[in-house]
């Protein structure tokens, strides 16, 4: 028998995590993401191969389909349609790009389709900050933070009853008349885009004939500017009369 003694300071915050990381290791491989990154680490990701056009957005999507409360330009739209199309993806991008952004549009869009959304984040700026967005939009009460180790269980409570007080808020037909508009708002601009880059054949003859006529104007000057008829062959002298 040894008789040893050790001692330390241990920290059981995180003991939790491990031990559902730990009792549900199966269940979590179901998850194709997570299966890659227990039995395959540091090993490419594989896709599922389909491709996914998202050129024009606006022939596939509806108004109503896309549910982005915040601004967004045309790839950070990719990305939300990316999600909606049960996608894997990574966004990449410096400081000051909109990718707060971009998850907080991710994240409402997802909660409006009935999923829910597990958001983890190595820094606790980058969750204070999506989770001010989401407040501001008002989603705050539908946000549930799990990363406090000080939180409560009163507290939890208490942002589960805001959620469902919330919940009643705003109507199905709000958001019905709203799509409708915006359907018609972008109906006329893309109208305008279309128009703008059509090609019309008489107008690309006419231009054509206009730019060979021009060419020729421009040979004629430099025959006479040189003394000799645009007629005239280079190389030949003229004849006298």
């Amino acid at each position: 028998m040894i008789e040893d003694a050790y001692l330390g300071i241990f920290s059981f915050t995180k003991y939790l995590m491990w031990k559902d990381l730990q009792d549900r290791t199966e269940q979590l491989k179901t998850n194709r993401v997570v299966r890659h990154l227990i039995d395959h680490p540091g090993e490419a990701f594989a896709g599922d191969g389909h491709s996914l056009d998202l050129e024009r957005l606006d022939d596939v999507y509806r108004p109503q389909d896309i549910l982005t409360p915040l601004l967004s330009d045309s790839s950070q739209l990719k990305a939300t349609c990316a999600v909606d199309a049960g996608r894997d993806l990574v966004l990449e991008g410096p400081p000051g790009t909109g990718k707060s952004q971009t998850i907080t549009n991710l994240i409402a869009h997802s909660l409006a389709k009935g999923k829910t959304v597990l958001f983890v984040s190595e820094k606790m700026a980058a969750l204070e900050v999506v989770h001010r967005r989401l407040d501001s939009i008002g989603l705050g009460p539908f946000c549930l933070e799990l990363h406090s180790a000080k939180a409560k269980k009163t507290e939890v409570v208490q942002q589960l009853g805001k959620s469902l007080e919330a919940g009643g808020q705003r109507t199905a037909e709000d958001w019905v008349r709203e799509a409708e508009r915006l359907a018609q708002l972008r109906q006329e601009l893309n109208g305008l885009v279309d128009a703008l880059h059509q090609q019309h054949r008489q107008w690309v003859d006419s231009l054509r004939g206009h730019r060979h006529l021009h060419r020729a104007r421009r040979r004629d000057t430099g025959a006479h500017a040189l003394g000799r008829p645009a007629d005239a062959q280079p190389g030949r002298p003229r004849q006298a009369a």
